[in-house]
């Protein structure tokens, strides 16, 4: 998996309703809680309309050349707290 200009973010599973708000509004150069936050948006988005998906919402952060991973779960409580950052 390569994340780069074209691609800025990936998702795994049901990505029908995700996709096109990413697509629209993320780009390689925007801050990371703004991505984060427009990724809450858009998983939000895919919970409302599709039946198998829902809470907890899995993040995992990598930063190029550390070798590490960081890895943090959601839940619904979770979201109203991101949101009026």
């Amino acid at each position: 998996m390569e994340i780069g200009p074209d691609t800025p973010y990936q998702i795994s599973g049901n990505s029908g309703f995700e996709k096109p708000i990413l697509e629209r509004a993320l780009t390689i150069v925007d801050p990371l809680l703004y991505a984060f936050k427009l990724g809450v948006l858009s998983i939000d988005a895919t919970r409302r309309s599709a039946a198998g998906v829902d809470f907890p919402l899995d993040v995992l952060l990598y930063t190029r050349g550390s070798f590490k991973l960081l890895k943090q779960s959601y839940d619904r409580k979770d979201s109203k707290q991101i949101s009026n950052r």
